[in-house]
């Protein structure tokens, strides 16, 4: 590990991937809008943020990415039998794959409409879910207990710890523009509402993703470095 990897928060790398990552996804969704304004009988910013859109695809794209650079991390540091390797890497990549598969097949929409059904959840006034929302937070606090417990892992690395906080800051502006969603009456507002969820779900997937990357590229160096045969002068 280089001095710049121990004493700075963010190395070349993860400000070439901070820079990296914001472009691409701020060009990402000035495209989709743009697109969406100009789609014949459309005409909507929030046509390519919807489910089974392209927005989606990209998110549900960089959180299986996500899963399997989990696992690669995991493999890469695995010197134990299986049962006692059950640590933050495997929990992450559990925890990613699933997200991964809630976001294509839209799993946690369904629980929501279930809990929605079971205790009568609903508005009487425009029939919206008051419970939408509220199952993400329980994603957010059970991704809090698993930090909490591996914290000693995570402060190990400073580049995926800053990482972490900034795509949990997009991940809070997330349920808070999904719970605070106006009635579909304002469709320009209700459409301003999907389009911020969906960019700040894109922000945050995108930084956890780089998180975890920041910890793959020094371990794949090192790895590198020891399997290369030194040659002898």
């Amino acid at each position: 590990m280089n001095k710049t990897e121990r004493n700075g928060w963010l190395n070349p790398i993860s400000w070439k991937m901070l820079i990296g990552f914001f472009a691409f996804n701020a060009i990402l969704i000035s495209v989709f809008v743009v697109e969406g304004l100009n789609r014949p009988h459309v005409h909507t910013m929030a046509f390519r943020f919807e489910e089974r859109q392209a927005g989606t695809f990209i998110s549900a794209l960089q959180l299986g990415l996500t899963s399997y650079t989990c696992l690669v991390i995991w493999l890469l540091n695995k010197t134990r039998p299986f049962l006692k390797s059950i640590n933050f890497w495997l929990l992450s990549f559990c925890g990613f794959l699933y997200l991964t598969l809630d976001e294509w097949f839209m799993l946690h929409e369904g629980v929501d409409g279930a809990l929605a059904d079971l205790f009568r959840l609903f508005s009487e006034r425009s029939g919206k879910l008051m419970f939408d929302g509220a199952v993400l937070v329980l994603f957010g606090l059970i991704a809090l207990a698993v930090c909490w417990f591996s914290r000693k892992e995570i402060l190990k690395h400073k580049q995926m710890l800053f990482f972490f906080v900034l795509g949990g800051l997009f991940f809070i502006g997330t349920i808070a523009t999904d719970i605070l969603k106006p009635d579909e009456v304002n469709i320009r507002a209700t459409q301003f509402s999907i389009m911020l969820e969906e960019s700040c779900k894109l922000f945050g997937v995108s930084y956890f993703f780089a998180g975890f990357l920041s910890v793959l590229f020094p371990l794949l160096s090192h790895c590198s470095r020891a399997l290369t045969p030194k040659v002898s002068s």
